[in-house]
């Protein structure tokens, strides 16, 4: 995973997308979606799109791609619907993908807790599931004063006050 975001990135048609913010989902979390797949495969689904593991029926998962980065720009798309609505709405005939090599084009900052609702032990506290990582350039960009930023922060932690208020199970923001 942390290769991933340091050393590859996405290219689409041409595009190219540095990877912002994903995180790990399995066939162990209630809301991950089956398939079968080969790894490196691009899996779409309600909430966004995953860059698959190799995955069978029993055994399945991928990375939720979170918030991409296009080359270039000064601001990343944030939010995995959107990542995913990026990219299938690039206007071009043949949407091809790519994972490019990149060697340390960017830093990772830390992992962290998945942003989903959680899942609760048995005392109601929230298990510590750091499956979330975050390139350094991100975590700078959330912590400006740039109005997406301060938008998509408070998404997140809205999202994760009414998860814990409902004790409820796993599910993906945005």
């Amino acid at each position: 995973m942390c290769d991933l975001l340091k050393d590859c990135v996405l290219e689409v048609a041409g595009e190219k997308f540095a990877f912002a913010e994903i995180e790990i989902y399995t066939s162990a979390d209630k809301n991950t979606y089956k398939r079968v797949s080969s790894a490196g495969d691009i899996f779409f689904h309600n909430f966004g799109f995953d860059i698959c593991f190799e995955s069978s029926e029993e055994d399945y998962g991928g990375i939720l791609v979170r918030s991409l980065w296009p080359l270039g720009q000064a601001q990343p798309i944030v939010g995995p619907c959107r990542c995913a609505n990026a990219i299938l709405n690039i206007r071009k005939p043949n949407l091809s993908f790519c994972l490019l090599d990149a060697k340390g084009s960017q830093e990772a900052h830390e992992f962290s807790n998945r942003v989903r609702r959680a899942d609760l032990d048995e005392s109601g506290k929230q298990i510590d599931d750091r499956r979330r990582l975050t390139s350094r350039e991100f975590e700078s960009w959330l912590e400006s004063d740039k109005k997406e930023a301060e938008k998509y922060k408070k998404a997140i932690n809205k999202y994760k006050d009414e998860a814990e208020n409902e004790k409820s199970t796993p599910n993906q923001a945005n």
